[in-house]
């Protein structure tokens, strides 16, 4: 899975003049780490049944299954051919389900923050991204 990741990754922060794509600025690692910890396995929510369907997805994440299998789910949706054709269907609401709708705004946040991070957590390699948008570094 992680090809599939690396291709939503790329999709969803392709290079740019000056700065490498999302997995060429280690985003991926970053975001696999994150789903492969605490967070991925949902340490972090309530996961007691009953699991209630709330009326609207503005309580985060509602299902039994963890984030990270809902990621695992997502890139099944999404599969190989048309990448971008398919996330535009899955936004849509003409492809997938609400959980695969709510893995990919989860992998969008995820890769945006692997772009971004302070590259003492993984990701954003040699601080490029901060060098591109003209940010001098955290400090230490």
């Amino acid at each position: 899975m992680t090809d599939a990741l690396a291709a939503l990754a790329d999709t969803i922060f392709p290079a740019t003049d000056g700065l490498g794509s999302a997995s060429e600025l280690g985003a991926v690692d970053y975001v696999r780490a994150t789903l492969d910890g605490p967070r991925g396995r949902g340490e972090n929510r309530y996961a007691a049944a009953p699991f209630v369907q709330p009326a609207h997805a503005g309580h985060g994440w509602q299902w039994p299954e963890t984030p990270a299998q809902g990621v695992d789910h997502l890139l099944t949706v999404l599969g190989d051919d048309d990448l971008p054709a398919r996330i535009i269907e899955l936004e849509a609401g003409r492809l997938g389900d609400d959980m695969a709708r709510a893995a990919f705004a989860l992998v969008c946040t995820l890769v945006l923050e692997g772009v971004l991070a302070d590259p003492r957590h993984g990701g954003n390699a040699d601080g490029a991204a901060w060098r591109w948008i003209g940010y001098a570094g955290g400090t230490r």
